[in-house]
Formats: structure tokens, sequence, C-alpha cells
């Protein structure tokens, strides 16, 4: 077992680490708290030894600071207070930190061992009508398909509490109450975001349902003070409407799913390091747009060359690009779907149109390997003319490594 000792006297701190050592144990310490939180924080422990009264930060502290955090591919440690604050309310603050377990001082170094063992134990996991997907309501850990699910702490007690209903309707008030607390001014809108939320990262990395939205801006002068004139605004959502399954429902493995995302970006003035422009084609380095190549949309048209080598005049100062998509979750391995593309690039923010589109569509498969995310997709590309400008659709193969979302 992998042990943090946080103990700020030398001599329990010695026996601790010699004493667990010699069971086994692979032991780092700290004789104060903020090394403690810092140690706890950056390595992976199975259990952590707190003491109360610490130099710099209370073991209190650190035990609501690590059970704050959300949930990652880490496991929640088991935390056994020991100390000599012994009075029942010294004991009961310990437990709502989030302490697993309290022994105090003076103790016999076999009864640790035993309680230590005990965290050992098998425990029962809530398991949901979803495929796959278990709860650990002791360590407030969410797993699908026994990987991690990285929930924040109100996103856990939202899921617990539909997962605890086994498929009854849970009244909003009764949500509300369960995860917020009795007389929160939460309302609906909190609740639907929330579950909108938990629904996406349970189907990651190929959501059925839920929506995301993403606002960036940057600036450079201005109010900031200086002599720059820069500013740069990224805009994109995605939203997704689960539309049936394919079996039986809520044991239904492959489910089938409307999707529209959008993105749209403008630059005004000039970037005081590098330019910061758009361009539009392909998937795999600039703006996808699937039926055409890397670079091959510019604020002049379509590029026929772009194949051979990408125009330095195919960059603008705003894009707007879109895609609707009807696709079919096999599995959290697998997701197949056709799509439309459009899109389109211009040279200043107020050349925007977003009624002047190049077009593509095609069919497309996403798989999850040893690699990272691969995707291929064959798409046609309905607005490609040659090097005279004649229309030439035609269709266009790509491949794609790394994230989707």
């Amino acid at each position: 077992m992998r042990v943090l000792v946080v103990e700020d006297e030398p001599e329990m701190r010695t026996m601790l680490r010699d004493g667990l050592r010699e069971h086994g144990h692979t032991v780092a310490v700290a004789s104060d708290g903020q090394d403690g939180l810092s140690l706890a924080t950056e390595y992976e422990f199975d259990l952590i030894l707190l003491d109360v009264l610490l130099p710099q930060v209370n073991g209190y502290s650190i035990a609501t600071a690590l059970r704050s955090q959300p949930s990652t591919s880490r496991q929640q440690p088991f935390i056994l207070m020991l100390t000599a604050c012994d009075a029942e309310d010294q004991v009961i603050q310990g437990l709502d930190c989030g302490a697993d377990d309290y022994l105090t001082k003076p103790f016999s170094f076999v009864e640790l061992l035993a309680r230590m063992q005990a965290t050992t134990r098998p425990r029962t996991l809530l398991r949901a009508g979803v495929p796959n997907l278990e709860l650990d309501p002791f360590k407030q850990n969410a797993y699908r398909d026994g990987k991690p699910i990285a929930l924040t702490p109100t996103e856990f007690r939202l899921l617990e509490c539909l997962v605890r209903a086994a498929g009854r309707i849970v009244p909003r008030a009764a949500l509300i109450e369960s995860v917020w607390g009795r007389g929160h001014a939460a309302s609906s809108g909190n609740v639907d975001t929330l579950v909108n939320a938990l629904r996406t990262k349970i189907d990651l990395p190929f959501p059925t349902a839920g929506t995301m939205v993403q606002l960036g801006l940057s600036q450079s002068g201005g109010l900031l003070g200086g002599s720059g004139n820069f500013q740069r605004a990224d805009l994109e959502g995605h939203f997704y409407a689960p539309i049936g399954t394919l079996g039986s429902s809520p044991s239904a493995n492959v489910k089938f799913v409307l999707g529209f995302s959008t993105r749209s970006g403008f630059v005004f003035g000039n970037s005081p390091f590098f330019e910061q422009l758009f361009t539009l084609g392909g998937t795999q380095f600039f703006i996808p747009l699937r039926g055409y190549d890397e670079g091959s949309i510019t604020p002049f048209g379509f590029d026929p060359n772009a194949s051979a080598q990408i125009n330095p005049n195919a960059f603008g100062k705003a894009f707007f690009s879109m895609t609707g998509e009807l696709g079919m979750r096999v599995s959290q391995m697998l997701y197949l779907s056709t799509f439309f593309d459009a899109g389109n690039v211009w040279s200043r923010p107020a050349q925007w149109d977003p009624t002047r589109l190049f077009r593509g569509a095609g069919v497309g498969a996403a798989v999850i390997s040893p690699l990272g995310p691969l995707g291929i997709d064959y798409a046609y590309g309905f607005d490609r003319v040659d090097v005279s400008g004649r229309p030439a659709p035609g269709w266009k193969l790509h491949f794609k490594l790394g994230n989707f979302f």
C-alpha cells in the first residue's frame, strides 16, 4: 500500500515510517501541512495518515482540500486522522472534513494495521441502468467500462441521486435538495445545465446528449495599456440530442444521435508577436472542412493547388464553420456518422457572411486506439473547382489523429 504520513512530531513520524515499511508498505513522509498537501496533490496514495495540529496547514484543511478536488483518473485516497484531538466535536469535525476514519493518540500499532487492512476490503459499488456505469459512493468515484470519469463533487452528487432512484422519476425539487442542499436557490436551469454536462461526460469521447459552449477572448493594448491594438474572439458550440437506441433501453449500447457544431472566429488589429489568422480545409492541421484539401479554402475562394502547396494568402481574419451529423455510437470505442459540413474564411471581419459557404458531405468512422483517437472520413466537396475555375466537385479521403471533441 502507498502511504503518506503527515506528522510534525519527529519521533512519531519515524516510528510510523519504519513500522509501516517493515510491513511491506511504501511510505512517504511530510513534517508540515503544506508539504503534506503538496505531496498528496502531486502523487497518488492509497492511504494518508494525517495529524490535525500541523504547522502551516492543519489536517482539517488538508482533508477538505483533497475531498473538494474533482474526480480524475486518480483514485481518492483513504484518509485516516491520527491525532491527540480526542474531543467528540473534534472527531465529528474531522469526519465532516472528509476523513474516512479517526484514531486518537496514544494508539496501538496493531490496531492501526487492522484499520489499514480494513480499507482494502471490497466496497459495494452502485450500478446504474446505463451499461457498465458504476459508482463508488465511499470514494465518490464514477467508472464507465472500468475507467474513471472526471466529475466535480456536484456532478457526482447528482449522478448518485439519479442512480439510487433506479429509474424512478425524481422531482426537480428533490434533485436540488440532494445536490445543493435544502433551502438553496438553485433553479431548474441549474439542474438542466448539470444534467447536460453529466450526460456528455458519461458518454465521452462520443457524446450522445448535452451541450458545450466555449468563448475565448484575447486582447493586447486598449484597456490593458500599451501600444497594441489586437483583439481576437473565438466562439464554439456543440449540441447533441439522442434520437433512439438499438436494443432494449436502457441497456442498449448502440445509440443514435443528432449533432450540430458551429465555430467562428474574428481577429481585429495586428498581433504583437505573430500573425493569428484562420484558414479552412481538411481535418488535421487547420479548421476542419471535409471534402476539401488542407488549407484550400481561402478568402479568394477554393484553391485547387493547395494539395501541392498552401498559398500564403489562404489565411484570413474571420471564419465560420458548421457541421450537422447523424451519428451512431456503437460503443465507447467506435462511432459512425454521416455528416454535412459548411464553412468559409474572409480577409476581414466586416466581410463575414454565413450565407456564402463551401459545402461538403460524407460518412465517417472514429475509433479509440492505443495511439489515441483515430478518425477516417470520406467526403464529397460540392464547391471544388479546377485550375480554370470550372466546377469540379469530387470526393476526398481524410485521416485524423487526435481528439474529436
